[in-house]
């Protein structure tokens, strides 16, 4: 995978966390590294990570 490739995985993940699982400054900062870690489990759950580029840029695109 092209580093550029990896950058757009990381851009369409994180765009998409923050549509449904924002994270506000404003949190206290307890709160924050909670939905951190939220946000990654429900990364590891969706299979984002191993999904193609292809299949990720869909969901994202909300298509599936």
């Amino acid at each position: 995978m092209s580093e550029s490739e990896i950058e757009e995985r990381g851009r369409l993940i994180e765009e998409m966390l923050d549509k449904i699982y924002p994270i506000n400054p404003r949190m206290p900062e307890d709160v924050q590294t909670g939905v951190h870690d939220e946000r990654q489990m429900l990364v590891m759950r969706a299979r984002w990570n191993d999904m193609p580029l292809a299949q990720l840029r869909r969901v994202a695109a909300g298509h599936q």
